[in-house]
């Protein structure tokens, strides 16, 4: 479960996962498309507004760092 007052992501196991401004914002981008398929594009468009130049290395450091959290 994302949390959006406090930017944690609730695991089942009750472990609270803060989260950074872009890692949430890139949960949040999956989570309104739940069942879509959402392509590089889309994830790297939905962040832009938060980072003039969001690129795919920029999205691999954010899926890399919440890998790593999770």
């Amino acid at each position: 479960m994302l949390d959006n007052a406090s930017w944690k992501l609730m695991p089942p196991d009750g472990m609270a996962i803060k989260l950074a401004a872009t890692e949430k914002a890139f949960l949040e981008t999956l989570v309104a498309n739940s069942g879509a398929t959402c392509t590089r594009e889309d994830l790297a468009r939905s962040l832009s507004s938060r980072q003039t130049q969001f690129d795919n290395r920029h999205l691999d450091a954010v899926v890399s760092r919440l890998r790593r959290k999770i």
